[in-house]
């Protein structure tokens, strides 16, 4: 995880936390914290995928019985990233 994902997922739970409580959306700060959280929403997403094709391709890596599939599907994979 490099340091960008690390800022945007740190601010992202942050926002998840002040959301939380209902009351929130009732001021200016927690209408602009429910943007703010659906802006960083999709990189987040994004993020998750990288992270699940990532640990897929190691997992098809280190079966000996699935290293010829891995090296089929790998491109495909590594496309994606």
């Amino acid at each position: 995880m490099d340091a960008a994902e690390q800022s945007a997922r740190a601010e992202f739970a942050k926002l998840q936390t002040t959301l939380a409580d209902p009351a929130a959306y009732a001021t200016p700060d927690g209408v602009r914290a429910a943007k703010r959280q659906a802006a960083l929403q999709p990189l987040i997403s994004l993020y998750d995928r990288r992270a699940q094709i990532s640990g897929d391709l190691e997992a098809l890596a280190s079966d000996p019985e699935l290293r010829e599939m891995a090296a089929a599907e790998r491109p495909g994979l590594e496309a994606q990233l």
